[in-house]
Formats: C-alpha cells, sequence, structure tokens
C-alpha cells in the first residue's frame, strides 16, 4: 500500500511541474497550451512526457557558448 501512495504521489507532483511549466513556457510546439494541458490531465503520465518529448521547447547552447572560468582563456 505505501508503494501505491509513492507512486501516485511522484507521477502527481511530475503532472504539477509539467502544467506549470506549459503555464510559464514562452511558447509550445505542434499543439497550443490548452491542448497539452488537457493531454497532460486526461492521460497521466504519458501526456508529461508526450509534452517533454514533443511539446516543450529546449534552448540548446551553441558550440563554444558554455560560459568558461577566466584561469581557461588563452592568452
Amino acid at each position: 500500500m505505501t508503494a501505491l501512495i509513492t507512486v501516485v504521489a511522484v507521477v502527481l507532483i511530475f503532472e504539477v511541474c509539467c502544467l506549470i511549466d506549459i503555464a510559464r513556457v514562452g511558447e509550445v510546439r505542434r499543439l497550443d497550451r490548452e491542448t497539452w494541458a488537457l493531454i497532460c490531465l486526461v492521460t497521466l503520465p504519458l501526456g508529461g512526457i508526450l509534452y517533454l518529448a514533443l511539446g516543450r521547447t529546449w534552448k540548446h547552447r551553441g558550440p563554444g557558448r558554455a560560459p568558461r572560468s577566466p584561469m581557461w582563456r588563452a592568452g
């Protein structure tokens, strides 16, 4: 019984985090925000996984854009 409660709690926390991300992110891909939120709520936890894989826009850092400390500078 304790394992079931733990799994349910983890799934709910994951879904809440996905819904917060949908609300806060600047833009989403493929569908609009309301549709992603509905998918996340209806298909636990698959909706959140689908949103992270297909709907969320990830910001990529280009090569050489990582911050470096001064001791690694040439010169």
